[in-house]
Parts: C-alpha cells; structure tokens; sequence
C-alpha cells in the first residue's frame, strides 16, 4: 500500500511538472520556421518545440533561384576564311604601318615596305591584269562595247548616238508636248525664253508657256497662259520645282487617260542637253543607258 501510495505521488509530481513547463501562449504557435529544428525530423525522442510566432510578423518570402540565362557558344573562326584572312592581314599591317609612324627606324619601315606595301601592291597590279584580260576574252564583261573609249570609235558611237535621237526628236511631237514654265521677273526665264523658242522651232516640238506669276514674259514669242495661283503646277507636281523650268507632257492614250508630266530640269539648258534629257526620259529604260 505504501509502495502504490509512493508511485501514486511521483506520477501526479511528474504532471505538474509537465503542465508548469507549458508555455502561456501554447494557443499562438506557429507553423515551423525555417530556422528551427523542428523542420530537420530528427524523429519522436528528439525535443522539438515550435518557435512562438512575433507578435505582427510577416510571413518570410521564400525565394526561388532563377537560372542565369546560357551564354552563347563563342563561334571558332575558320583561319582559312578569306574574310578571315584579309582582316588579319588587314590588322597586321596597321599594326606595322603604326609603329612605322611612331618608330620611324629603318628596320621598321623596311618591314612595312617588304612584308606589306609591296605584297599589296603586287597582288594588286596582277588583279587589274586578269581583270583586263578577263574583259578582252569575255565580250560580255568588256563596258567598252556599249560605250567605247578610243578617239575614232567614240566618234562613230557620238555619231550614231545623235542620229537616233534626232529620230526621237522628229517624232516627239507625235506624243508630247513641253511646257515652259518661267517667272516673269527672273533674268534667267528671260535669258531661257530664246533658247526654248529655238528648240521648239528646231524640232517643231509645241511648246505652251506658263506664268507662275501672272505676267507675260518680254523675250517670249510663243502664247502663254497665267498659273499665279499654281492649281496646274500643283496638278503635274512641279509647283516646288525653281524656275525657269521645263516638263515633258505625255498626251493622254488609252494607257494613260490622264496623261502624266516629267520634269526635264530647273535652269538655262543647252539644246544638246534638253534633247539627251528628253532621249532617256522617253526611249531609254532605266538602267540601261548609263
């Protein structure tokens, strides 16, 4: 009896001790913080208590590592690249050219001349030689055909050349028509009007004058027509274009039924220049003629 009185007392001993060991505020605890040993599960004998959560504590942001981006796999450059070459070749002559200028001795200058000037220009001298042969043995890469370079042939080629533009000339008038466009109180239009009348003489080519001010011109023989307010030039695209001025017409055909307007050039032209212009503008497609 006394032996159960005795383990009777130890127990109720031990849950006194237990219940003072609890904590005040068991009812506010936490889910298990990072730091605590609670997270290492140490498993049942080992003595975790949760830590107390701190009164208005925010929850810590847990933050995931983000993969660095893979840099791009450095490309190896093919030595035997011509590219490659030339621009070492290039860096390499620089480099002896600099310390040609900034050590001017013998030994350096001759290393610029024997290891890179002369080799360039070796190289360069037996390019233009197969480059000029390449010409005479393939018609097709010879420019002098289409236009040639010696005295005589460039004569016959000049020759030719005028009379197919006088045949466009004679038949221009078929098509087109020129409008001359001046203002009344600029000596140019009236150092121009003469020479625009002796080119529609010429190739009897009709040619309308047009007044950008108002006013008639005194060297002008031709009729003319007042545009002051410039709604025509504006029409045809011309009103920012300096006078004096002269504009290809195109009369209206079933492929144009409004026609359409080329700008020949601002400022006194000579007549060989107006009809070259008019030649190219009107027979020669571009690109072809050059």
């Amino acid at each position: 009896m006394a032996s159960f009185t005795t383990t009777s007392i130890q127990a109720l001993v031990c849950s006194a001790a237990i219940l003072i060991q609890l904590p005040a505020n068991a009812g506010s605890w936490s889910a298990p913080q990072p730091d605590s040993l609670c997270v290492l599960e140490h498993g049942w004998a080992w003595n975790c208590q949760p830590l107390p959560a701190p009164p208005n504590a925010k929850p810590k942001k847990t933050e995931v590592a983000q993969p660095k981006p893979m840099a791009a796999p450095s490309v190896t450059e093919d030595p035997a690249d011509p590219i490659v070459r030339l621009r070492n070749l290039r860096k390499e002559e620089e480099r002896a050219r600099a310390l040609a200028v900034l050590e001017p001795t013998e030994e350096n200058i001759i290393n610029l001349r024997r290891n890179f000037i002369t080799p360039s220009l070796e190289k360069a001298s037996l390019f233009r030689d197969l480059y000029e042969r390449i010409s005479w043995t393939n018609p097709e890469f010879d420019y002098t055909n289409k236009r040639p370079v010696g005295t005589l042939a460039k004569r016959e080629w000049e020759t030719e050349r005028q009379n197919t533009i006088s045949q466009v000339m004679h038949s221009l008038n078929s098509r087109y028509g020129i409008f001359f466009i001046y203002d009344s109180t600029a000596s140019s239009s009236a150092a121009y009007a003469p020479i625009v009348a002796d080119f529609a003489q010429k190739w009897g080519i009709q040619i309308q004058a047009i007044s950008r001010d108002g006013n008639q011109l005194a060297t002008w023989p031709g009729d003319w027509k007042s545009d002051k307010g410039g709604s025509f030039q504006q029409r045809i695209g011309v009103a920012s274009h300096p006078t004096p001025l002269l504009v290809l017409f195109e009369r209206p055909s079933p492929k144009s039924p409004k026609g359409s307007a080329f700008s020949i050039g601002s400022g006194i032209l000579a007549h060989d220049e107006i009809e070259r212009r008019i030649y190219r503008l009107t027979s020669v497609k571009p690109g072809e003629d050059f």
